[in-house]
């Protein structure tokens, strides 16, 4: 099944350890990136983004470690006014834009399943 990124044809960056599981599952990442890095790019206005064609206007963190997504988000919040941040993960991130509240992975399932049957 594609993925989300590939169904709402956005663009995909994947760390290094999750690029094998998302090419299993169909999902083949633009780019690849260690956590740290992809957020000290995206703060920048000019930067180019992950294919090249210019920065990006939301970004959506799905799997990250709940500390590394956290501190992810709160330098997106403090250092890239330009971006809009989404989490759609299990734990809630009170600096993202936007966030899931806290699912059992039962309910997190279910959300994952509907939100890619309805893109």
């Amino acid at each position: 099944m594609p993925g989300i990124g590939q169904k709402a044809g956005i663009p995909v960056c994947t760390t290094a350890h999750v690029k094998k599981k998302a090419l299993e599952l169909g999902t083949i990442p633009d780019s690849v990136y260690d956590i740290i890095e992809i957020i000290h790019h995206l703060k920048f206005r000019d930067w180019k983004g992950v294919r090249k064609e210019g920065n990006h206007d939301l970004v959506i963190f799905s799997g990250v470690r709940c500390d590394l997504g956290e501190q992810g988000f709160s330098t997106l919040k403090h250092f890239a006014p330009h971006l809009k941040t989404m989490a759609l993960c299990r734990h809630s991130h009170p600096n993202a834009d936007y966030a899931l509240p806290i699912l059992n992975a039962e309910k997190w399932k279910d959300y994952w399943n509907n939100l890619l049957m309805n893109l």
